[in-house]
């Protein structure tokens, strides 16, 4: 959904939980996947339902900001 140097905001189909870390592919590099810790979850029947903040754990080279 948004992403950044330091993370991510992502839809999952999965419940994430807050302090759980995990491995987010790269559509264009998925030998390389980033080790994320997810920092917040949106409760269950809000508008961030199914959504969660990560946190890259090994910020990519990337740039995302320009």
């Amino acid at each position: 959904m948004d992403i950044s140097s330091d993370g991510a905001r992502v839809e999952a189909c999965a419940p994430l939980t807050p302090g759980q870390t995990l491995s987010l592919i790269q559509p264009d590099d998925p030998s390389r996947p980033l080790r994320c810790l997810v920092v917040w979850a949106g409760d269950v029947g809000t508008d961030g339902d199914g959504q969660a903040g990560l946190e890259f754990l090994d910020p990519p080279a990337t740039n995302f900001e320009n």
